[in-house]
């Protein structure tokens, strides 16, 4: 009769420690699950990659095709106006002048979702410029918020693999903000220490309570899943906190030695700027 007090081991445990082999079969089980996790960050990077592709073939196909074609159009549309005010056709030159400002907006709208696509400045000028020019645009768009940029950092200090995941980074803080942070000051800081590069977004507005919104899996929705995957792939290490009332704080730092590594880097510094950008 087997004795009740003895141990057993509960239905569903993949090892029992007890029993011989038991270390190496759990050892092994890690090391699948290492593996599979690689894997996963393999395929996560391949579809991001896939994804800035396609960005930026639709952001070329809209600047070259539509928006040729749009600026062909209002070139001759000024043309067709300027014979009608020479013909002193009051009704018609009224009538081209009105779709001439329709073509234009088109064309400016175009350029404003390529440029959001795919900014052909990240491939032409670097992180740097197409940093300020995000700026520019939003403060443009949102006067009401004040927006501060402290750029620490120059062209060559950052790594080619490391433009996309921080623009993208930046671009989706910026829209968090906005949209669900409710935000009235915002800033931008891009710096480095002596092993790590750092950028950090921060906010003033509503904030949120992590733990929650993973709970809720909307994570996904307000774009901080994409963000950790965007550093963790890029070889970053990804750190947010906020808590209601109390603003939203993102911070990205990849190791200066790799701008693709295994592993992310294991320690924070601040990082003070040396002079404001934009």
């Amino acid at each position: 009769m087997p004795d009740p007090h003895a141990y057993q081991r509960p239905p569903g445990m993949v090892a029992d420690v007890r029993r011989p082999g038991a270390e190496d079969e759990i050892c092994q089980l890690y090391q699948l699950l290492r593996e599979a996790k690689s894997e996963l960050q393999m395929v996560s990077a391949e579809m991001v990659a896939a994804q800035e592709l396609e960005r930026k073939r639709i952001a070329t196909e809209l600047h070259d095709s539509i928006g040729s074609s749009l600026g062909s159009i209002g070139f001759g549309m000024g043309a067709a106006l300027a014979r009608a005010k020479l013909a002193k056709d009051p009704e018609l030159t009224g009538l081209l002048d009105l779709i001439s400002v329709q073509i234009k907006s088109a064309l400016t709208e175009v350029r404003r979702i390529s440029q959001g696509l795919r900014p052909a400045s990240l491939d032409d000028l670097g992180l740097i410029s197409t940093l300020s020019w995000l700026v520019r645009e939003f403060r443009a768009v949102h006067p009401s918020i004040t927006l501060v940029a402290d750029i620490a950092l120059t062209e060559s200090e950052i790594q080619p693999a490391l433009r996309t995941p921080m623009f993208r980074i930046v671009q989706e803080a910026l829209n968090n903000a906005v949209k669900y942070a409710k935000a009235a000051k915002i800033g931008i800081s891009l710096g480095r220490s002596e092993y790590e590069i750092c950028l950090e977004i921060y906010d003033d507005g509503v904030g949120f309570d992590p733990q929650e919104i993973e709970r809720r899996e909307s994570i996904s929705g307000i774009g901080l899943r994409g963000m950790a995957d965007r550093i963790t792939i890029s070889g970053g290490d990804f750190r947010l906190s906020s808590s209601p009332g109390n603003g939203t704080r993102v911070l990205a730092c990849w190791p200066v030695a790799s701008c693709a590594a295994d592993e992310p880097g294991s320690s924070h510094h601040h990082v003070a700027g040396r002079n404001s950008a934009a």
